[in-house]
């Protein structure tokens, strides 16, 4: 049990520092050069759209087993999608205003997704 939480953890915190190469990104190309803030309604509608990833965490955290190996990897990449999209927009708009609103959707949908051993070893008696 314990080597598989390891390696739970290990992608984990591979994901999760990962987020560090966006905003690294966002200040090698903005620099200076940022923007006034401007939202419009697809901007917004697309951010919004974004925080559905932590419901869905949720949701197939609490009805079925997420830690297996390919659904765990493939619920990491979805819990970067926010990130990537308020990164891209961040980009196309000139400001950090996005990536700042994308973040803490991040962060809870990561927080889901920590692999205790508790929740892990409910999850194995349950499958």
């Amino acid at each position: 049990m314990n080597e598989k939480i390891f390696h739970l953890r290990r992608y984990y915190f591979s994901f999760l520092y990962f987020s560090f190469v966006y905003l690294a990104l966002l200040i090698l190309v903005l620099r200076n050069n940022v923007k006034p803030v401007e939202t419009g309604f697809v901007e917004q509608l697309l951010v919004g759209i974004t925080a559905v990833v932590p419901a869905y965490i949720l949701f197939k955290r609490k009805t079925g087993y997420i830690f297996g190996k390919n659904t765990y990897m493939k619920l990491l990449v979805l819990g970067q999608l926010p990130l990537v999209l308020g990164t891209l927009l961040s980009l196309m708009a000139s400001n950090y205003i996005y990536f700042f609103l994308s973040y803490p959707i991040f962060l809870i949908a990561f927080l889901l997704l920590l692999p205790t051993r508790k929740a892990v070893e409910r999850e194995n008696e349950r499958a």
